[in-house]
Formats: structure tokens, sequence, C-alpha cells
């Protein structure tokens, strides 16, 4: 096997992965008439999701296959935080495997969210060939202490009629908190690539509408579905949507309530709003209850 190493820089990835625990934290609410709860937690397990595929995708996106090489494009300040170690065949290019080993010892990202361990992708073709796909598993892996195990398959579904890109994800994680807490995430879902396809070797500028569901347990006894009534709108400079709207079903015991998280309007921030079934609605804050905890 062909074997090569680069570092690069923490805050090339955008890391935007967090924790969640299945108690209150009133700290980020601004009222408490909605029951905020089970949709707070399920955004910050959805972010940690959408974001640790993110960064990946960003570093991928960009390997600059169209050149004929296998060395991702590092335009940012160096550093020694993250080793990318790339292993293809000796009589081909594919498939491709991708470590991203960010040590023993927290890797601090550009928003103070810390990792270590290894996130190993395989691909079995350039990023913009239709049919190819990136399986992502984990090794050790932990954001702020949280231990995230599982898998997320990405299929380049080709271009579709409108003519965009489009690309499948089926994911199947677990989010092990620091308070001992499990969470359980599947989803499947559909990206749609609106902006940035023109700039291939460059993942910054890129946009993508998505669709589709997805269902989690919390190992406090309840289960949550999620279906994206409008399609989240995200860009890689962003750490959370900027529009959309997911509609989210709260099942304990043969209780279930539904409420209905907006991200917005197009605004890059931290700020959404939950309305229930009465149409009460509370703005929340995303992300200020997911920092690292001290021990």
């Amino acid at each position: 096997m062909k074997t090569r190493n680069l570092i690069l820089s923490g805050a090339v990835i955008l890391g935007v992965i967090m924790f969640s625990s299945c108690d209150n934290n009133d700290g980020d609410k601004i009222d408490t008439d909605v029951d905020t709860e089970a949709v707070e937690q399920s955004a910050a397990i959805d972010d940690i999701v959408e974001s640790v595929f993110d960064e990946l995708d960003a570093e991928l996106a960009t390997d600059q296959e169209l050149a004929g090489t296998a060395t991702l494009k590092s335009s940012v300040e160096s550093s020694t935080c993250l080793t990318v170690t790339f292993e293809t065949p000796d009589d081909a290019r594919y498939p491709k495997v991708i470590t991203f080993d960010y040590g023993t010892e927290n890797c601090e990202d550009r928003f103070g969210r810390v990792k270590s361990g290894k996130v190993i992708v395989t691909k079995t073709g350039p990023f913009w060939e239709a049919g190819s796909e990136r399986i992502v598993t984990f090794e050790d892996f932990y954001v702020n202490d949280n231990a995230v195990t599982g898998s997320r398959n990405y299929k380049n579904e080709g271009i579709n009629e409108d003519g965009f890109w489009e690309f499948s994800i089926a994911i199947d994680v677990t989010i092990e908190t620091t308070e001992g807490i499990s969470w359980t995430r599947t989803a499947n879902r559909i990206r749609t690539m609106v902006a940035g396809a023109d700039t291939p070797r460059y993942a910054w500028d890129d946009e993508f509408l998505i669709t589709g569901s997805s269902s989690g347990t919390c190992s406090e006894g309840y289960s949550v579905e999620r279906e994206i009534v409008s399609p989240l709108h995200r860009k890689r400079t962003c750490r959370f949507p900027v529009e959309g709207i997911i509609e989210i079903v709260k099942t304990k015991g043969e209780e279930a309530t539904k409420t209905w998280l907006n991200y917005g309007d197009g605004e890059c921030d931290f700020e959404a709003t939950v309305t229930d079934e009465e149409g009460n609605e509370e703005t929340i804050y995303l992300g200020k209850r997911f920092a690292k905890r001290n021990n």
C-alpha cells in the first residue's frame, strides 16, 4: 500500500461537533412557555452527526483528483493538530482509505470544540464521479469527551433534472455523553448542492439543500422522529442551517408530542424558533449548552 501523510490545521475543519444530555438546561432558553427539551437535544445530536461529516466532506471535496494527485488542498494556516493519512492500492487509485487522526490529546477546532481519536473514510471513486461512495467509520473518536461510534455512507447520485449534484446519505451513529446518557440516530437524507459546484477544488463556498428524515432514541426513555418539512439550507461556513423547518415527534410511553424547529430566514446565527401544537412559539439559542464540560 502507498501511504502519505500531511498535517492540516484543526481550523480547517469546520467542526461543529457537539454533545447532548437528556436533562433540561434553562440557560439556553429565552422563555419557558414551550417545552423545548426534546427539540434542543435532538437538534444537538443532529448537529453532531452533520458537523462531523461536514468537516470531512469539505476536506474530501478538495481532494485534487482532477489534477491526478492524492493530496488535500491546504489553503489555510498550518498546524500539527491533525494528521491525514492516505492509503491506496499499489496498482490502482481506488479504493482509497483516508484517516483523519486527531491524536490522543484534544485537538481544538475554530469553534473551540475538541476532538481526539480517528475518523476513517473509504472512498470508492472521485468525489465528482456519479456512483462513487464514501464510507465513514470511527476509531476511539471523541468530541468534547463524548464518544461517537457508528457509520455513514455518502453516495454521489449524479446530476438531477434541475442541473444540481445530488448526494444520498445513510447514517447510523451512537453518541455516549459524559453524563453516561446514550443517544442513537439513524437518518436517510438527500443533499442537493445548490452552490459551489463551479469551484470543485474549493469547498468553503458550498451550499446544500437537505431533505429527508431521521429517528433516534435517548436512554432516558423516549424516542424522537424528525421529518424535514421545509428543506434545510446549509452553508459550509455557517455552524447551523440558515433556513428550514423540521417536524419533531417525541414519544415517551403512549404519549406523543409534536413540535416544529424553524432555523430562520437565511441569517447565519445561533437562533431558532420552536412552535408547539397550540401555536405557542419560543426562541432558543443553539449550541450554548454544548461546550466541553470541566471535570
